[in-house]
């Protein structure tokens, strides 16, 4: 869904993660206001009123029927726009297809992989999102890409006070107990650094 960003925060909801998107229709010109979750916030003043962003429909009860994920901005060069993640657990979604289809094979010795769900846990009760929604924990997934190797892929993992967005466990041999363990964390960058001369303005300024 494409749509203009009209206030944040919500002129109904007064939390910050909550924003009114006026979705556009592509049969015609009308618009309808929706309460959408904005989870990177003004993702550094390109999430502000006026910006082109794109949603994902939500599911369940939530106050919110739509997430942001991308706000369009125009390109440094002055010519055209470009896309901007606006939702933390897209580079998540990106990461874990790219580990779908082997793409880091070079890196991580990893090749294109199938799942086979081991376990799921269910969701912990009583925990929220910022939005009021309840909150996913954390899914273990096996992942194998040949004959001969083996490779476990868990996702937010925790370690002491830390959580990690993925590690992939590999065995070496299925007749061998080595194993290697590699940690990837996840970080969406939501701003591009400009020289002064060519940096685009900031909308909210």
């Amino acid at each position: 869904h494409m749509g203009t960003l009209l206030k944040r925060p919500s002129s109904t909801i007064k939390s910050p993660y909550v924003a009114d998107v006026a979705l556009r229709s592509n049969s015609s010109n009308n618009t309808t206001t929706v309460l959408a979750h904005a989870p990177a916030l003004d993702v550094g003043g390109m999430c502000s009123p006026g910006a082109t962003v794109y949603l994902s429909a939500r599911n369940g009860g939530g106050k919110t029927s739509h997430a942001i994920e991308l706000v369009t901005t125009e390109c440094h060069t002055g010519k055209g726009y470009c896309l901007v993640g606006a939702h933390p657990r897209l580079g998540e979604v990106l990461v874990e297809e790219i580990l779908r289809r082997g793409l880091l094979e070079d890196v991580l010795g990893v090749g294109k992989v199938r799942v086979e769900v081991t376990k799921k846990r269910a969701p912990k009760r009583g925990k929220k999102n910022v939005d009021g929604d309840d909150d996913e924990d954390a899914s273990i997934e096996s992942y194998s890409h040949d004959n001969s190797h083996h490779a476990t892929l868990r996702k937010q993992c925790t370690y002491g006070d830390s959580r990690v967005d993925f590690e992939i466990i590999q065995q070496q041999h299925p007749s061998s107990q080595k194993k290697t363990s590699t940690i990837i964390e996840v970080k969406n960058v939501v701003c591009a650094d400009y020289s002064s001369a060519d940096a685009p303005p900031k909308r909210n300024s």
